[in-house]
């Protein structure tokens, strides 16, 4: 090839890989062309590491990237127990918390007040009826105790308010999971597959841990839940496995980025996900052979285009619209009815609240048949 009056050719490593260390010390990929000066640099950009660093020189970096997970997006759902998160689970306990120390308290004071023992005032179904919103009618209740139901009746009543609102905003709400945000989350699934490029700095750093999650991850490949892809057309493999839910695809932002892109763009929705936290975060650089001058001249015009934010603009020109898939919403608004799949939550509780009231309702009939026959038997035993 011929360009302003030079000429270069472009070389592809037989395997489309990156370059990794193999077992008998050789290397595969760009970095092996690199080290046999089949060529005399590689474009990239490659991850900087230690046993890189021995075999081929790398340029001044051109960025800091990371790996990051991309998988399906869930599809839209209404939490089933949304009518319990209007309110915070600390809300809820102070809730009881406070009707419970307002019915001890009521009942003392009673007590001193009138002599009675552990008696006087409001009882607590007073209060349960304020909470449930219904009438209360208690003629009898001296005017410190009226004060206190009333204060209960508006702290109630602000507390309520606050959740009839919330709640009908998260009825509305439709939520999209993005369930693997962690290695760990990765690992801890057996039906997933984890999917990542062949032959690069990553997969040599995972399959030489030892222990910890990397080495976690190269176990999960000997349960087949671990599966290497090549470089070359990895866009369609990537969007087969990946759409289907049971896979996920580990690889650099930088590219990922373009992958999301290219789902936008040519398919006009943003079905996968990249996870919010990045690991493995390295530079990234050009590779020379060792002590090679071209080197020190690449530094120099590298360093310029970065300083003058010249490989920006090129990467942001290369991948148009790159914002557009990189944090799409995970909550959207709808306005159409709910059905059963929504709601069951709230059934359940209605349904163990009708259990519990008739498991009462026979227990209290039952004592009082046995409290009959017992006052029965000592009225017989008196008689005779």
């Amino acid at each position: 090839m011929e360009e302003s009056g030079r000429r270069y050719s472009i070389a592809q490593p037989p395997d489309g890989s990156f370059g990794s260390l193999l077992p008998n010390g050789s290397w595969n990929g760009m970095v092996g062309m690199v080290i046999r000066k089949e060529v005399d640099l590689a474009l990239g950009p490659f991850a900087i590491t230690y046993d890189r660093s021995v075999a081929v020189d790398f340029s001044f970096p051109l960025l800091v990237d990371n790996v990051k997970i991309l998988g399906r997006r869930g599809r839209t759902e209404v939490n089933e127990w949304s009518f319990v998160m209007p309110l915070g689970p600390l809300v809820w306990l102070m809730t009881f918390v406070s009707l419970l120390a307002l019915v001890v308290v009521t009942k003392l004071l009673g007590m001193i007040e009138r002599k009675i023992p552990f008696g006087g005032g409001p009882g607590y179904s007073t209060y349960i009826r304020i909470i449930f919103q219904q009438d209360v009618e208690d003629r009898q209740s001296l005017a410190w105790e009226r004060v206190m139901v009333c204060f209960w009746a508006l702290a109630v009543f602000v507390i309520f308010a606050s959740y009839k609102s919330n709640l009908m905003s998260l009825l509305a709400v439709r939520y999209i999971s993005e369930p693997y945000q962690t290695w760990r989350d990765m690992v801890e699934d057996e039906s997933l597959t984890i999917i990542q490029f062949a032959n690069t700095a990553q997969t040599q750093i995972i399959s030489a841990a030892e222990s910890g999650i990397f080495h976690d991850v190269a176990e999960a490949g000997k349960r087949g839940h671990y599966r290497l892809i090549p470089v070359p057309g990895f866009v369609p493999v990537v969007d087969k496995l990946v759409s289907r839910g049971d896979h996920v695809f580990l690889a650099p932002f930088l590219m990922m980025k373009l992958f999301l892109t290219e789902d936008y763009m040519h398919k006009g929705n943003c079905k996968f996900y990249a996870s919010s936290e990045g690991f493995m975060e390295s530079h990234l650089s050009l590779v020379f052979q060792k002590n090679s001058p071209l080197r020190i001249a690449m530094d120099r015009r590298i360093k310029g285009a970065i300083e003058g934010g010249l490989y920006e603009y090129w990467i942001s020109d290369a991948i148009p619209n790159v914002g557009s898939c990189k944090r799409p919403p995970t909550k959207i608004t709808v306005q159409e009815s709910l059905s059963m799949n929504d709601l069951w939550g709230m059934f359940v509780v209605l349904v163990a609240g009708y259990v519990a009231s008739f498991v009462a309702f026979v227990s209290e009939k039952t004592a009082a048949q046995l409290l009959t026959r017992h006052k029965e038997e000592e009225l017989n035993l008196l008689h005779e």
